[in-house]
């Protein structure tokens, strides 16, 4: 996702909060484009690595893009629904895995 310039990424440890699944990575592009891409990148990735992804919702719209992998989830969003959905503020109770290196 850095490569592809992603926005604020955020890795959620949710295995102490949530049986369904173990994390969240979250992070946010700057346009509908950028969005698609960060999606693509997401998938290209995790096909490398031999994860799946079952599901992806949103793609279209490019608002908030859910990308469903079993055990863990994959929310890329437009800033403004990132900032309107706030979903680390939700899962305030969860650790951060990786601290990210910010984006520029």
């Amino acid at each position: 996702m850095e490569a592809k310039k992603a926005m604020d990424v955020v890795l959620l440890d949710l295995r102490p909060l949530s049986v369904e699944v173990d994390a969240f990575l979250i992070c946010h592009g700057t346009s509908l484009r950028h969005v698609k891409a960060l999606c693509e990148a997401a998938r290209e990735k995790l096909k490398k690595i031999g994860d799946t992804v079952f599901l992806t919702e949103g793609l279209a719209e490019g608002n908030w893009v859910l990308m469903d992998c079993g055990d863990f989830l994959v929310h890329i969003f437009n800033e403004q629904s990132r900032d309107f959905y706030r979903l680390e503020g939700l899962w305030s109770h969860a650790s951060v895995i990786k601290p990210m290196a910010p984006s520029a």
